[in-house]
């Protein structure tokens, strides 16, 4: 998830260094006030930085982090669709082979 936030912070224009300086803040934050990310209100996130507006409760959700990682070994549901498919046509195959090999010890044992 905190993979995620400097690269929220990036698309508003923040200079990455700063975003992740940033999302540090607020990590700290949350050590002193013995809670977590989620738990803070958008007010929170405007004290600690001016960077964050009413849509990053909406970017730190779980939802949005796993959406985030759409890479090719990523979390974002059409990544997972598709290496499920991936697995399923490595299956097939050994399955197809598993029987070939099942069909040959058959007839040699005939």
């Amino acid at each position: 998830m905190l993979q995620i936030w400097p690269i929220t912070l990036r698309k508003k224009g923040v200079p990455f260094r700063e975003a992740h300086e940033i999302v540090g803040n607020a990590v700290h934050h949350c050590i002193e006030k013995g809670c977590v990310l989620l738990d803070l209100s958008v007010e929170d996130f405007k004290a600690i930085s001016d960077h964050f507006d009413a849509d990053i409760l909406d970017a730190i959700s779980i939802e949005a982090c796993i959406a985030g990682r759409n890479n090719y070994s990523g979390t974002a549901p059409e990544c997972v669709e598709r290496q499920r498919n991936n697995g399923k046509a490595v299956i097939a195959g050994e399955e197809k082979q598993i029987a070939q090999w099942k069909a040959i010890v058959e007839s040699v044992q005939a």
